[in-house]
């Protein structure tokens, strides 16, 4: 019966998670919340690092984009070394995306670079070019509100060949835009009317 319990645990812990995980991407974040305080201590209570960690990262994720940066970080310093005890190593790249995304919002622009350039590498171990991608657009943006112009047009120039190489259109597109957004701003109209071309 004990293990009946604990399989019926794990279950109702993932199936949980799994809701809070869609409740995020509807924005329905309150749920989202709802349903993952409801998860995590069915995860420690079957001892699963993995599901916790998951849930930790769903919670910071729903936290951050209610604007509680403060509230999320809490959350995704818990994750992370959950998921280096159970050796996800995209779970981690996640978390620190998640995390860099929290200190951006929070107005810590090398505190969230900090985060993406731990990422980055994980993205890459994995052979996740689109997380690789994603990070280095994020970084990108970053750089530029650290008002480091060629860093952020080097991430960029980095991330498009991924993007491209996934077939992410909208990931191309965005990523042509900021470039020549910040072309703009450094006053190379041309470039900066190149890449805009290229977006459309």
């Amino acid at each position: 019966p004990v293990w009946r319990e604990l399989r019926i645990a794990q279950g109702e812990a993932a199936t949980l998670t799994n809701m809070g995980r869609v409740y995020n991407n509807l924005g329905q974040h309150d749920k989202a919340i709802q349903v993952l305080d409801q998860a995590l201590p069915l995860w420690r209570q079957v001892n699963n690092r993995g599901g916790e960690a998951s849930a930790l990262d769903n919670l910071g994720r729903a936290y951050a984009d209610m604007g509680e940066g403060q509230k999320a970080l809490e959350f995704l310093t818990e994750a992370l070394p959950l998921w280096q005890a159970a050796g996800e190593i995209g779970g981690q790249a996640q978390t620190l995306n998640n995390t860099g995304r929290a200190w951006w919002d929070l107005g810590q622009y090398q505190k969230a670079l900090d985060a993406y350039k731990q990422a980055l590498p994980l993205w890459e171990q994995l052979g996740h070019p689109e997380g690789e991608a994603a990070t280095l657009n994020l970084m990108g943006r970053v750089d530029d509100d650290l008002n480091q112009k060629q860093a952020a047009l080097d991430d960029f120039a980095k991330a498009l060949p991924l993007w491209q190489k996934v077939g992410n259109r909208s990931g191309v597109a965005v990523n042509l835009f900021d470039s020549g957004r910040i072309f703009i701003e450094t006053g190379d109209m041309q470039n900066a009317l190149d890449h805009f071309q290229q977006a459309l």
